[in-house]
């Protein structure tokens, strides 16, 4: 689990590795996550970085 409650916090999430296995650069499809659930101000998941974050899952 994963806290971004302001701006601020989307730099460090943004290049956080530990999401790299599970986003569309992974090694193998098996990695890939069928559910991501965003607990966070929508002020925040409407910033570009975090739209971008978010698009690396899909």
């Amino acid at each position: 689990m994963w806290n971004a409650p302001t701006e601020s916090f989307l730099p460090v999430l943004d290049r956080e590795p530990a999401f790299r296995k599970y986003q569309v650069t992974s090694a193998s499809d098996d990695d890939m996550p069928y559910l991501v659930v965003h607990f966070t101000p929508a002020h925040i998941m409407d910033h570009p970085t975090y739209r971008n974050w978010m698009d690396r899952f899909s």
